[in-house]
C-alpha cells in the first residue's frame, strides 16, 4: 500500500508541475528564438492534424503539452509532451500523416474554411466543421484584411476567395 501512495504522490507532483517547468526542460540546449519557432510550428501543425494545440503564438501552454502528448501517443512516439525538432519533423514529414479522428463534418465546407483560415493564421483551434463564433470571427478578420464585404458567413465561394487571396494576407502578422 505504501508503494502505491508513493506512486500516487509522484504522479500528482508530475501532473501539478507547471507547464513552464516542462517547457524549460524541453527547451534545454536551444536558444529562445529556436524554441519559439518550434513551438509555433508545432502549434500550427498539431492544429492541422486535428489536435487542439491552441493559438500559434510561440508560447508553451498546458493545451499545447496535452496536444503533443496525445499526438505522441497516437504516433507511437515517447510521450514526454516536449516540442522538439524531432516532433516538428514528424508532424511535417512522416507519411502517412497521423491525424486525430475527426468529426465527419470536418470535411465539410466549414471544415475546409477552418483549415484554410488556420493556414493563414486567422483561425486557431480544432478543425471541427462547426460554424461557431470562432470561425465567424476568423472569417470576418480575413474578409476585412482582404477588402471583401465583411459577412462572416461560410459558403463555397468563400473557399475560392481564400485560395485566390494574395499570400501576404495573413492574420498572424505582427505589426510594429
Amino acid at each position: 500500500m505504501q508503494k502505491w501512495n508513493a506512486i500516487t504522490l509522484w504522479l500528482a507532483t508530475i501532473l501539478a508541475m507547471p507547464s513552464a517547468a516542462v517547457a524549460a526542460d524541453c527547451a534545454a540546449g536551444m536558444s529562445d528564438q529556436v524554441y519559439a519557432a518550434y513551438v509555433r510550428t508545432a502549434q500550427l501543425e498539431l492544429n492541422l492534424h486535428g489536435y487542439d494545440a491552441g493559438a500559434a503564438n510561440e508560447t508553451p501552454s498546458p493545451k499545447l503539452e496535452s496536444a503533443v502528448r496525445e499526438y505522441q501517443k497516437d504516433a507511437k512516439l515517447p510521450g514526454d509532451g516536449c516540442v522538439s525538432k524531432g516532433l516538428v519533423d514528424h508532424l511535417q514529414f512522416v507519411l502517412p500523416r497521423v491525424e486525430k479522428a475527426r468529426n465527419p463534418r470536418a470535411e465539410s465546407t466549414v471544415g475546409e474554411v477552418q483549415k484554410l483560415l488556420m493556414q493563414r493564421g486567422y483561425y486557431s483551434g480544432t478543425v471541427d466543421g462547426m460554424n461557431g463564433s470562432r470561425t465567424s470571427d476568423a472569417i470576418r478578420r480575413f474578409e476585412k484584411d482582404a477588402n471583401l464585404p465583411v459577412t462572416g458567413r461560410v459558403d463555397e465561394s468563400l473557399i475560392a476567395r481564400i485560395q485566390a487571396a494574395d499570400p501576404s494576407i495573413r492574420g498572424d502578422k505582427t505589426t510594429p
